[in-house]
Parts: structure tokens; sequence; C-alpha cells
């Protein structure tokens, strides 16, 4: 199931003009320069692509500060633990850590070292503009990260399998498939859903906003439906 936002394609036209005998020709327009929103989106992207690459093995005994070191130097890319927030919340750099893995994408070892690091303490990674993997807590997570997303789901009203109960059939089933503690019919946060007019406006990290995408694109792809194209 994938999922479609409401995100407009931009359009360019070029028009072309004719000119006469002896005219000079028009100067090529100026090729378009990345927006820093380009730059920044396509530096959180580098960092993404590094926690899904995959450990072929990780052995490692020690503390939580050169966990996060190690696991960085494999992945080539920038590991930042938020140490001052970290620490107030009782996870020390000495904390002690031990990893054994084979064959393990990267998210699944920073995974590792968050649960032993954490204790009772819930914490998250998640890559940020600059390109690096931030390490913090989830309230810091939550505050940072939260955004709120329109998802067009009108063709799955009018779906060859859809009926009268869709609209809140497509809600609990996102509320069940992502992150499920995080909604607040589940008493979490940050999410929320509102249904309007066919659309659903929901709030919720961005990570969680991928996995809607995504849930809502199986969605079509189940229910024969055409599956939008991402944005470029």
């Amino acid at each position: 199931m994938q999922t479609f936002l409401t995100r407009a394609a931009a359009v360019v036209l070029v028009m072309a003009f004719c000119q006469g005998p002896g005219a000079r020709a028009a100067a090529p327009p100026p090729q378009s320069q990345p927006t820093l929103r380009d730059n920044a989106a396509a530096r959180r992207g580098r960092a993404e692509a590094a926690l899904g690459r995959r450990l072929r093995q990780l052995n490692y005994n020690g503390t939580a500060l050169d966990a996060f070191a190690r696991v960085a130097k494999e992945l080539a890319t920038t590991v930042e633990p938020k140490w001052e927030l970290l620490e107030a919340a009782g996870i020390t750099k000495d904390h002690p850590v031990t990893l054994k893995f084979a064959n393990v994408r990267g998210s699944a070892a920073l995974a590792a070292i968050l649960k032993q690091a954490g204790g009772d303490t819930e914490l998250c990674c998640y890559a940020d503009d600059r390109g690096t993997i931030v390490v913090t807590t989830r309230a810091d997570y939550v505050s940072r990260e939260t955004v709120d997303r329109r998802y067009d789901v009108t063709d799955l009203m009018r779906g060859p399998k859809a009926t009268p109960q869709k609209p809140g059939q497509v809600v609990v089933l996102i509320k069940d498939t992502v992150d499920p503690k995080s909604w607040d019919t589940a008493g979490g946060t940050p999410g929320k859903i509102k249904y309007e007019n066919g659309e659903k406006k929901v709030t919720q990290t961005r990570q969680a906003h991928r996995a809607i995408e995504l849930l809502l694109d199986q969605l079509r792809q189940t229910e024969g439906l055409p599956v939008p194209k991402p944005k470029s």
C-alpha cells in the first residue's frame, strides 16, 4: 500500500519565439540552481541511505560513545548524539554496550545501541538537513521532526473495492501499522488524523509520514488503482 501526498508537481513551460532574418539568436536561459531546500533534502536523503546500508559484521564491547563512533565509521556517515539531552535523561557516554551483528542494516545496529543505552528512556535517531544522523530523546525528536501533511485518498473512496466504511478503515489501518503507540487515540504523541473532504490531514514525524506513503501505495496496488509517481 503506498501513499499519495497532495504535492503539486512544478511544471516548467518553455516558449520558443521565431525571429526574423538578421535577428540575434536568443541566449539560452540560465540553468536553475539547486535551492537550499533541495540541497537539504539531498543531504537528508544521503544520511537516510546510510541507515539502510548493511554491516557485514560488527563485534563490539565498550562504551556508548565509542559504539556510536564505530557504527558511524562503518556506515561512512556522521552520527551525532545530543549528549546534553541524553545525560539529562540518565544516559552517559561510558554506558556499556555490546554489539554482535552480521549482515544487518545500520538502522538496526543503532537501534540496538539505543535500546542498551536508553534502558527505560526511549531514544530515537533521525537524519537531519545537514546529512547527520542525530541521536536524541523521543521528546526532542518529536518536537523537531513533527510535520503536518495532507493525503488525497479520494481514489480509494471511489475504487472498485470502495465501501461506505472505507475512510474509517484506512485510518484504522494507518494507526495499527505505523508506529501504533504514537497516535493520540492510543495516548501517544504526536500522531493525529483529521479527515476533511476526501483528504487526511496527518500530524506525524517525517519517518512516520514515509511509512504512511508506502502503506497507501501498497493499498492502491491491492485495490488495482494507479500509484501516484513520487515527487521528483
